[in-house]
């Protein structure tokens, strides 16, 4: 029996075939044995054949050059996780240098000699990250940081023998109150840790290390919309604000800590909308605007190690713009003319006036670019399309928008299906996460499949409280706001059917973390005008997640959500989780979530399954007990788009 799953397979069809060759023994893609699975049906392998082709993107992301050899270190999949790999040219084959079971989620090369890399990692998605020296030759390793805490990284001291760690203790409990210590590391030399300062609080991260003058700086991390610099000198254990400023951490340390000039961001002091750069004089306090021209967010800029060029990256309704300025005179410097797309990653050459850097458009994975700044050119170094994938990658990523209850312009970017596909769509709806993140023209990877094969088409909606269109915005889904950003569906849902290209009788909703409560809540309030939704580690209900995540995130998430501590607030809170209204949700509910989840604990899957099954709705949930917010390892993931896509076909026969 051949069976493919394409334009016009209809979703009764995929379910009953399945269930034929399950009663056959015919192969069938079993689940892992990390995972749990219930009322997914069994997925036929010959399915999986016409589809795996979408699983084998392997984008590859910047880490940084090494500081000798003027190779690069890159992160790409390899077999089931991200690891590092090290191109020494343009184009060049990537040797695979690191091979764990669990992804690398930092790395950097010692400085100066890059006898070793640094990374950090978890296990099974915990966020329980701890710092390894690693050493690629013998493979080797040594565990830096230990007990029950999660680790990051921070600036290395002027000699480059010393770094700050950032530790802030595990504990779902909530009984205790948050904290950071910060740790002067030598990797080398792992016993002699020493404790520098422990302050009160979550948000603490470290920025430059002034080690000869016994001070850091560090940014505290409020809210979305508020941040804070300190200068803290570690001699008196005393602490200077510089309000409403951060620091980026991808500065070059070495030429620039012996001055008392830094490279800050905050609100700009006119219209306060958006984040602007600014060069500050620490001794002084004097701010030297750089973009105030730009009336869009800076989301990331580094100092070259010499010290006379800025790069930075603003973000201009969801476009990344990039920028190179003369540190001294502030005045534009030339470059190559820059790709449409969105640019991350900013690493400059340790020695050369070249900036590295990662670039990622609708139709092409992430992959590596230099820029050589004298001769005014860019370089790909790797090229991530798969030499063997066959399907048209042609999605075009248009900008729409509509008017929300109160007058207010939502916006989102939709891409629609292959032009083979006639008469109106049906529309798979993706809310991203955060809330304050932002939906950008980026490759959809897997997602491909859906505009390819079949012909839905998808749109990533903006609502209110999402970054990149000003501060007002970014607020107006704070405390008792926070279902007006629900609303934006509703008024979304409105506006799809003035579009007469696509099917609003045939809407399915998506999301992740807050996009999960927001799939959720739309279910709630809109089950008669979707077919379907998935809920992808998202909040069914605000008080039992803010007091079960962890404690380094719950202060940030309280300045969000609101503090559940607070009696009208905990009762707000409560009437407008989806628990509350679980049996208004009666379209057919897809939960997906990690066992070992952080950020919004496991409890809030099992919860809303629950209470929706006793409804008699129809559920599908596919846990992961080696994953945590979100899946990292490829066969989970694979496993999830498979069973994703019948969901989805199903929705819409």
């Amino acid at each position: 029996m051949r069976t493919v799953f394409a334009a016009g397979f209809a979703s009764g069809a995929w379910l009953a075939i399945s269930s034929l060759l399950w009663a056959q023994g015919a192969a069938v893609l079993a689940p892992n044995a990390n995972l749990q699975v219930s009322g997914i049906p069994p997925i036929p392998r010959e399915v999986v054949s016409a589809m795996e082709q979408y699983t084998t993107f392997e984008p590859t992301s910047l880490i940084g050059w090494h500081p000798t050899d003027g190779s690069m270190t890159v992160s790409r999949r390899a077999g089931q996780t991200s690891q590092l790999f090290r191109i020494r040219e343009p184009r060049g084959a990537a040797e695979q240098l690191t091979f764990f079971n669990e992804p690398v989620r930092s790395a950097q090369w010692a400085p100066r000699t890059g006898e070793y890399l640094l990374i950090s990692r978890d296990k099974g998605g915990s966020e329980a990250n701890h710092l390894f020296r690693y050493d690629p030759v013998s493979k080797s390793e040594v565990q830096l940081t230990s007990g029950d805490t999660t680790n990051q990284a921070g600036p290395w001291n002027a000699a480059r023998t010393r770094l700050i760690v950032r530790s802030a203790p595990l504990d779902k409990s909530g009984k205790k109150d948050p904290e950071v210590t910060f740790y002067a590391l030598d990797p080398k030399a792992p016993e002699k840790i020493e404790p520098l300062i422990t302050l009160q609080g979550a948000g603490w991260y470290p920025a430059r290390w002034q080690d000869k003058q016994g001070k850091f700086f560090a940014t505290f991390y409020i809210s979305a919309t508020e941040r804070k610099l300190f200068e803290i000198d570690l001699v008196t254990k005393t602490r200077k604000e510089i309000p409403e400023m951060e620091f980026s951490s991808d500065e070059d340390e070495e030429t620039l800590g012996a001055t008392s000039q830094l490279f800050v961001r905050g609100y700009d002091d006119a219209k306060g909308e958006f984040r602007k750069l600014y060069r500050l004089d620490t001794a002084s306090g004097k701010r030297t605007p750089v973009s105030n021209e730009i009336e869009w967010d800076v989301e990331s800029w580094q100092v070259s190690p010499d010290g006379k060029m800025l790069a930075f990256v603003t973000n201009e309704n969801g476009r990344s713009v990039f920028h190179l300025r003369d540190t001294r005179t502030l005045e534009e410097i030339d470059t190559p003319i820059m790709p449409s797309a969105q640019l991350s990653r900013l690493r400059w050459h340790p020695t050369l006036p070249h900036l590295a850097l990662s670039i990622n458009d609708p139709n092409s994975p992430t992959d590596v670019f230099e820029i050589d700044v004298p001769g005014k050119t860019i370089k790909r170094w790797t090229d991530s399309k798969p030499a063997g994938f066959s399907a048209p990658l042609n999605a075009t990523a248009q900008v729409v928008q509509w008017k929300s209850f109160d007058g207010t312009t939502i916006s989102g970017i939709l891409y629609k299906p292959a032009a083979k596909f006639t008469g109106p769509r049906p529309l798979i709806v993706n809310i991203h996460g955060g809330p304050e993140s932002q939906s950008r023209p980026f490759f959809l990877g897997r997602w491909h499949y859906y505009l390819n094969e079949m012909g839905a088409a998808i749109l990533f909606p903006n609502v209110r409280g999402s970054a990149g269109f000003g501060k007002r915005f970014l607020t107006l889904d704070n405390g008792k706001l926070r279902e007006d950003s629900v609303k934006d569906i509703g008024a979304m849902l409105d506006w799809l059917s003035t579009q007469p290209q696509l099917d609003a009788s045939r809407v399915a909703i998506t999301g992740g973390s807050y996009g999960g409560y927001m799939s959720l809540a739309t279910s709630v309030h809109y089950s008669d005008r979707i077919r379907c939704a998935v809920d992808s580690v998202g909040i069914a209900n605000f008080v039992s997640f803010l007091e079960r995540t962890e404690t380094y995130r719950r202060d940030l998430r309280r300045s969000e959500y609101g503090d559940e501590r607070d009696p009208d607030m905990r009762a707000f809170l409560t009437a407008i989780s989806p628990l509350t209204h679980a049996q208004k949700i009666k379209k057919p509910l897809f939960v997906v979530h990690g066992i070992n989840d952080p950020r919004v604990p496991f409890f809030e899957a099992q919860q809303i399954v629950d209470k929706v099954r006793a409804n008699g709705t129809t559920v599908w949930t596919l846990y992961a007990g080696n994953e945590g917010h979100g899946f990292a390892k490829r066969a989970n993931a694979d496993y999830l788009f498979y069973a994703q896509s019948m969901f989805f076909s199903n929705c819409f026969r």
